[in-house]
């Protein structure tokens, strides 16, 4: 798994940084 992708779970999964990752 790409660590870019490993990132995105990991600031969906804090929630209002999802903003600052779109």
């Amino acid at each position: 798994i790409p660590t870019v992708v490993k990132t995105n779970i990991l600031i969906r999964s804090m929630g209002p940084v999802s903003e600052l990752d779109m």
